[in-house]
């Protein structure tokens, strides 16, 4: 091309290319200036559709007129040339600037203040950037910042690849990831810089450019790529679950511009800053370059270096909430009234409970550090070490005004929740003694000599509170409850009752004669009482990953918000001085994937909430389901190839299970629909269902379905039906209560297995599905165990215990009984994972994807909340 003509523009030099085709630099003749053409490749002009993109962007870019925005002068054909003339801006990109680190903060705020500027006018004309990175923006050390190629990401190149490896460094410049715009899950945007939402193949509008904003702000301040792996793959994995780590910028940098970075950056974008403008105010502010105070300053805000949370241990959730503060609205340091958060446990793991002991100074928990069993410690509120008390394979259940504690000893899952020995202990050390059995939770009278124990009676599933003395003051069928605390007085209880069935929890209210009322409808995760005694203060888990902390008080029952924080907070304890306890909890979910042709075991997690719920019958797809933040409460329905390539997403709702042909994936959407919906090509076809659908299975063949139907009148039905919902037949004689689990048909079809709830885990029992309505007992089969799957040739059952870990999987036998052990399931890294609750394997064993969800916490002092 160089020294050809396209029309008055003669072609001087070769600038660079990218997904759009050629930039060369040309001489205006007419006008005697330099201009910039982007030739549109040959590939491009033959493809109508894309011809028409390309004409689209220069009706894009004409609509915008900002110094901060490079012009388009017009367009230019010649034969089977096409080609963008547009100014030609010189200098450096920001992508060259970084190279040598990060820049000065007032340069860094000077640069951000001039591409909020551009990106406002264009969202401001309906334009999104959709490809805002370090390599689009120039950035001369003197001059104005331009950005280029707004709309480009439209213009999307089908030959960039979605796999393969590239150098990080070069993963920032990757091509623009592409795909058909008419294809379901279009990815568009350049991997590093993309925004979650983006990366899944969501719906983009112009907070996928202030994450892209901020992305930028986060790389001028440190020097550093945030999001850029190896490839382009681990790079999206990379901005849908890396913790984002704000301790890399300055320790430093002002709290505001911190505070900013970190409201770009939130994952959800209901969450995120919602319009650029904010930016640009927030950056026009004299006080966004206001450094904090010296620690020795008379005037500085009490908030010590210590008490920054460990942004890179938690997860997007927690981030946004170190930054801000965890306040409502409020910024960190920002006088009176702001909460003031300390730091004590740095490991990692979960931590169990926590308690103030009577000296106000020292703190007593239990925690399951690096995937051991849970040990009680203590810690100073001065000193970042903790002591261990010699209590391992034990939780701290509460501790006395005497400086004794209660603890839960072997602690063993049963029905998601912990029970174990109730043991005396002193705090100084020693033996503990074993007071009871079953024991769930417990706390310390008033006056520290007695205690009040929740257990679950043994054979039945009743819950109660006992006393000291065994004199039972509450018990409720179904209900359990949990958080046992005694007022400061000890002549009130409060508790947390969850009803088996479902519905809203709530905080029970209990006297000292055994009466009880409701206090508050409330998932509370956690709670205890005020100093003075007159409130019940807790915290609950909210919606989009957020949680709060509220004050009910037990007379009046009127509730006031304390907290409200973005990620996952646990209150545990509050002291005489109003210093709360709580654990900062960050969730994360993996599936790990193991067949013969892989060695070992790999996370194949996509988003922040993935399940597996089936596997292809050669273990080489997995059917997931997304039930975290980021699909929120509709939830989303994945396809994935085993070799780690991006999923597929197939639509909303709750997985169910995959068709033997793969074909198919049975759905429920709206807590009540059954839906089949294609994998490839085709249209969804919605079932009827008179009831409530649970698990739900394709019979081998693939001809009919087995359904386990939860009726209005509160039966619960198997049946069998055709894939049109018609025929619906009765599996299981009616009354039984019993379910279905994984994988419950015989692989030719003329059995299923069917559970049914009793005391201390389930029963299984075969019912031929032929209608005739015969229940045959299963032999070696024990009441904890899970079922995974029937074997290939139908003689035997593949279970494991799900509330072990490792998780022993066995292969069980249908004539004889014979338990063989299988396999052992355990992830390489068992730090906060508690249980594996489902596993899927193929028909001979040999291939199998599990899940588990980790539950990382710290522990922190809280002051200043009133």
């Amino acid at each position: 091309m160089i020294g050809k003509k396209l029309g008055p523009y003669e072609i001087t030099a070769k600038l660079g290319e990218g997904g759009m085709g050629e930039v060369f630099r040309a001489r205006d003749t007419k006008l005697d200036r330099d201009v910039a053409v982007k030739v549109l490749p040959t590939a491009f002009v033959e493809d109508s559709e894309r011809l028409q993109r390309f004409e689209r962007e220069a009706k894009l870019l004409a609509q915008l007129n900002h110094p901060n925005i490079a012009q388009i002068y017009g367009m230019e054909a010649s034969g089977e040339s096409h080609a963008l003339v547009m100014e030609l801006v010189e200098g450096p990109t920001l992508a060259e600037r970084l190279e040598s680190g990060a820049l000065p903060i007032d340069e860094a705020l000077s640069l951000a203040r001039q591409i909020a500027e551009a990106l406002e006018e264009a969202h401001e004309k309906g334009i999104v950037h959709r490809d805002l990175k370090p390599q689009n923006i120039k950035a001369p050390i003197e001059g104005k910042v331009k950005i280029l190629d707004f709309g480009l990401a439209k213009a999307v190149d089908p030959s960039g690849a979605a796999s393969g490896s590239a150098p990080a460094s070069q993963l920032a410049a990757s091509p623009t990831l592409t795909v058909g715009a008419t294809v379901q899950g279009v990815i568009l945007g350049t991997a590093a810089y993309m925004a979650p939402e983006q990366a899944r193949g969501g719906a983009v509008d112009k907070r996928a450019d202030v994450w892209a904003f901020g992305v930028v702000l986060y790389e001028m301040l440190t020097g550093e790529s945030l999001f850029a792996e190896g490839s382009v793959i681990d790079t999206l994995s990379a901005v849908m679950r890396k913790p984002i780590d704000l301790d890399r910028l300055a320790t430093d940098l002002p709290p505001r511009l911190r505070d900013l970075v970190a409201r770009c950056l939130e994952r959800d974008p209901r969450r995120r800053l919602r319009d650029i403008g904010e930016a640009r105010i927030a950056l026009e502010d004299p006080r966004v370059a206001e450094k904090p105070l010296p620690s020795d300053s008379p005037i500085a805000p009490t908030v010590r270096r210590r008490w920054v949370l460990p942004l890179a241990a938690l997860g997007a959730a927690v981030l946004a909430a170190a930054v801000t503060a965890l306040l409502l609205g409020r910024s960190e340091g920002e006088g009176p009234g702001s909460p003031e958060f300390q730091q004590l446990t740095f490991q990692r793991g979960t931590i169990t409970a926590a308690r103030f002991a009577p000296d106000p100074d020292t703190v007593v928990y239990s925690a399951a550090w690096g995937g051991r069993p849970s040990e009680v410690f203590t810690t100073r509120r001065a000193g970042p070490g903790s002591r261990s008390l010699g209590l391992t394979d034990a939780s701290l259940l509460a501790v006395s005004k005497q400086g004794e504690l209660a603890v839960k000893l072997h602690p063993r899952l049963w029905s998601g929740l912990f029970h174990g020995t109730l043991g005396r202990v002193p705090l100084g050390g020693g033996a503990p003694r074993q007071v009871a059995e079953n024991v769930q939770e417990a706390d310390w009278s008033g006056d520290g000599k007695s205690l009040f124990v929740v257990r679950k009676e043994s054979e039945s599933f009743r819950w109660i509170v006992e006393d000291s003395t065994g004199r039972t003051l509450y018990g409720s069928d179904n209900v359990k409850l949990v958080g046992v605390r005694a007022s400061p007085d000890g002549k009130r209880l409060a508790l947390v009752a969850f009803a088996m069935g479902g519905g809203t929890p709530s905080i029970v209210l209990l006297d000292a004669g055994g009466e009880s009322r409701p206090l508050a409808d409330a998932p509370a995760s956690g709670l205890a009482w005020s100093p003075s005694g007159d409130e019940v203060w807790y915290s609950q888990w909210d919606a989009g990953g957020a949680s709060s902390i509220w004050a009910v008080d037990f007379a009046t029952g009127r509730k006031r918000l304390l907290l409200r924080h973005a990620g996952s907070l646990t209150l545990h304890d509050i002291a005489a001085d109003g210093t709360l306890l709580v654990s900062v909890d960050h969730e994360q979910r993996s599936v790990y994937y193991h067949s013969p042709a892989s060695p070992g075991e790999r996370d194949l997690a996509w988003l922040d909430g993935t399940e597996v719920w089936d596997l292809s019958a050669d273990g080489g797809r997995l059917l997931l389901a997304e039930k975290g933040t980021a699909e929120g409460p509709s939830g989303g329905v994945y396809l994935r190839d085993a070799d780690g390539s991006p999923p597929i997403r197939l639509g909303d709702g709750n997985v169910l299970s995959l068709s033997p042909d793969g074909d198919w994936a049975l759905v429920e959407q709206e807590g009540r629909n059954l839906v089949l919906v294609p994998t490839g090509a085709g249209q969804a076809r919605k079932l009827p269902v008179d009831g409530i659908p649970g698990q739900a299975w394709f019979f081998p063949d693939g001809s009919r379905l087995v359904v386990n139907v939860n009726r209005p009148d509160g039966r619960i039905e198997i049946l069998s039906m055709a894939l049109d919902g018609s025929d619906a037949r009765p599996l299981v004689p009616a009354g039984f209560d019993n379910f279905i689990g994984e994988h419950p048909l015989s692989p030719d079809g003329r059995w299923i297995d069917a559970q049914r709830g009793v005391p201390g885990g389930v029963e299984l029992q075969l019912f031929p599905t032929d209608g005739s309505l015969r229940a045959q007992d299963v032999r070696g089969f024990e009441p904890d165990d899970a079922v995974i799957r029937w074997s290939a040739d139908g003689r035997a059952l593949f279970v494991f215990k799900r509330n072990e870990l490792p998780a022993r999987v066995f292969r069980l036998d249908l004539e004889t009984g014979e338990r063989t052990p299988w396999l052992e399931l355990m992830p390489a890294d068992a730090a906060g994972v508690s249980r594996i609750p489902t596993v899927q394997m193929t028909p001979d064993g040999r291939t199998y994807a599990y899940n588990v969800a980790r539950r990382l916490s710290d522990l922190y002092l809280v002051r200043g909340v009133k």
